[in-house]
């Protein structure tokens, strides 16, 4: 993988979790400066030890800035909860997973879920919005 890729991870999950360069760099132990060359693919071949860091810092894991990986937001994380405690979503589905540890779970998972449970809700507002019409029709 190549600086310029990595860089543009490192940027996506950063901002995915509405955290500053300068925050980064204060957790990371690494300057602004370095953060923001990192980001913008100046630093050819950076090291593990500070992608480690850098990772640690932004709370992901290290894979999801050097390899292909999922960040979840902090609002897609927030409407995952909310849909999974909805008592309207009584699809076979959300109650599979309602009583999960979804703390355990990859973001790539949560994103499936959460794709997934939108996906349900809209099948469930379409039908509201169907049968109030076909009342209004009858």
């Amino acid at each position: 993988m190549d600086s310029r890729e990595i860089g543009r991870r490192v940027k996506s999950a950063r901002e995915a979790r509405r955290l500053e360069q300068a925050t980064v760099a204060d957790k990371s132990g690494l300057s602004r400066a370095y953060i923001s060359r990192l980001e913008g693919g100046g630093i050819i071949n950076p090291k593990l030890f500070d992608l480690a860091a850098v990772a640690e810092a932004i709370g992901v894991p290290l894979t999801a800035l050097t390899e292909d990986a999922v960040i979840i937001s902090p609002d897609d994380e927030a409407e995952l909860q909310a849909l999974l405690s909805d008592p309207e979503m009584t699809t076979e589905f959300a109650a599979t997973y309602r009583d999960s540890r979804v703390e355990r779970w990859s973001d790539a998972d949560k994103k499936f879920v959460l794709n997934t449970l939108r996906a349900a809700r809209e099948l469930i507002n379409q039908r509201y919005e169907d049968d109030e019409q076909h009342t209004e029709d009858g």
